[in-house]
């Protein structure tokens, strides 16, 4: 099958930088990473809500990042709603 017409692109190809090209961090990788963004995310509460209680920073603990299906994550996002 021939083209009607020949072909000429709209707009230049994108060149992607190796930065999106590269391999993705494997599940333990990210599990490790999960759990320094809790680390953080924690810290930074802690900070943030010490003025609201009255200067007495309160205790978070997060919890460690793990490997979970669908279904499970489903089941505790649906009691965080509740």
């Amino acid at each position: 099958m021939k083209p009607e017409r020949a072909f000429i692109a709209e707009r230049a190809a994108a060149q992607h930088c190796p930065e999106l090209l590269r391999r993705g961090p494997l599940p333990a990788e990210l599990l490790k990473l999960f759990e320094r963004a809790g680390e953080r995310l924690a810290k930074s509460l802690t900070a943030a809500l010490a003025p609201l209680l009255g200067e007495d920073a309160p205790r978070i603990d997060p919890t460690p990042a793990r490997e979970l299906r669908a279904d499970e994550l489903a089941e505790g996002c649906a009691k965080l709603g509740a």
